[in-house]
């Protein structure tokens, strides 16, 4: 069974296990090889289970330059990576130099992602602090984002750049299916929006996330009158239809909402009483800015948002 893995490997890569003569230990099999653009890499495992060592050659006539020990040099006890983690070439901190990324399946389906930079001076990779869950790198602004999926439906989306080789935090925002979360902590919070609605209005949609990049979830409220109905059916198109507020609530440090603004015509009015169409189909937050889905009456305009 090794050596099948060996040559199917061997295979798919070009590297001639054979000639490198690669010395394994009784219990480690050969899970991987990738090539890079002047390396190869052979990834081990022991018993098919965890990741034991990752075998590094130079191209091309594949001299061995490092042996990267995952339980020796200590890695191990900040990401147990398993027999299943594969290697991918990424320019992890935008320097023009190939890097390699290793990622893993953990909890919740998440992937996690651990950089190798390469240094070359001495030619050789280290473990950076480059890492993260299910990570996007954005090579034309030099930023990579990173999406943390948590039970409950839960998601946090963080964007960060680089420095001296170090994650610097510069955006986040949350999607939670069931309330408020604050993207610091990931936890969620208690932020009430109740005092900030008018009597005699009720919540027709709301939208959370983050609106000012502050890391505090923030909140967009779509309000209706209680009685919307009957006042929309009565009017029948005589009178003006009663507006429909639009509320913008900024997520404060203390897990309380402060009222930054409020529209009483951003939102199209119902038209028609309880058979009409609804005009509102929804409102987004994402990364800085927020956009309104609204469809007019058959014939008519939506304002553009």
């Amino acid at each position: 069974m090794a050596c099948a893995a060996l040559f199917y490997a061997s295979a798919s890569s070009g590297l001639d296990l054979e000639t490198i003569n690669l010395k394994l230990r009784d219990d480690e099999q050969v899970m991987e090889i990738r090539e890079l653009k002047n390396f190869h890499i052979v990834s081990t495992a022991v018993e098919e289970q965890d990741l034991s060592r990752l075998f590094i050659f130079k191209k091309p006539d594949d001299k061995p330059v490092q042996i990267v020990d995952w339980r020796k040099d200590k890695i191990a006890e900040d990401f147990p990576a398993s027999a299943r983690s594969h290697i991918v070439s990424m320019d992890c901190n935008f320097d023009g130099v190939e890097d390699f990324l290793l990622q893993d399946t953990v909890y919740g389906g998440n992937e996690f992602g651990l950089c190798f930079l390469y240094d070359p001076k001495s030619g050789r990779f280290f473990k950076s602090e480059i890492q993260g869950h299910n990570l996007e790198f954005d090579h034309k602004n030099r930023i990579f984002h990173e999406e943390i999926q948590k039970p409950g439906g839960v998601r946090i989306y963080v964007s960060y750049k680089t420095r001296a080789n170090k994650m610097i935090r510069i955006a986040a925002h949350c999607d939670d299916s069931d309330g408020e979360i604050d993207c610091k902590t990931g936890e969620k919070i208690r932020g009430n929006a109740d005092p900030f609605i008018p009597e005699g209005f009720s919540v027709l949609h709301e939208a959370i996330g983050d609106l000012n990049l502050d890391a505090y979830p923030d909140k967009i409220l779509a309000l209706q009158r209680e009685n919307e109905f009957e006042i929309a059916e009565d009017d029948a198109g005589e009178d003006a239809p009663p507006p429909r507020p639009l509320l913008i609530l900024i997520g404060q440090p203390d897990k309380t909402y402060k009222l930054a603004a409020r529209n009483d015509k951003a939102l199209l009015p119902r038209l028609g009483g309880m058979l009409a169409y609804e005009n509102l189909a929804g409102i987004t937050i994402k990364q800085g800015f927020f956009s309104i889905e609204q469809q007019g009456p058959v014939g008519g305009k939506s304002p553009t948002m």
